[in-house]
């Protein structure tokens, strides 16, 4: 008995095996690159968004700033109308009122010091 041993290369089966490798490849290679630009659009989108947004905020502090500084200058017009001496045109008893909420008191006598001359007191 004689044993027949062979070895049969087919050369087609491999140029076979290695197209669908290389098909598999670019397909893999595809859906990465595919994959990868969508990541970095959303990550995109989400940076314009920020700096949009952050835009927005600065615009609006800006604006909250002017309106701080024209309120905080009519306070001062108003501070300085109300510390002058505008009060003397109101009434007696509002002179009265504000000086008394001042910590002021009415006076009732007023006595004067007379000077005598050349006078001098000694003890």
């Amino acid at each position: 008995m004689s044993q027949n041993c062979s070895l049969v290369l087919n050369s087609s089966f491999g140029w076979k095996n290695s197209l669908s490798l290389r098909f598999c490849s670019k397909r893999i290679i595809y859906i990465s690159a595919f994959v990868l630009i969508l990541c970095f659009s959303i990550f995109y989108i989400f940076q314009i968004n920020q700096l949009i947004s952050e835009k927005y905020l600065i615009q609006r502090y800006k604006q909250e700033l002017k309106q701080i500084e024209k309120e905080n200058d009519e306070l001062a017009i108003r501070l300085i109308q109300d510390s002058s001496l505008s009060y003397i045109s109101w009434s007696t008893e509002e002179k009265e009122n504000l000086l008394e909420d001042m910590g002021f008191q009415k006076i009732d006598r007023i006595y004067y010091i007379q000077d005598l001359d050349n006078q001098f007191v000694a003890r």
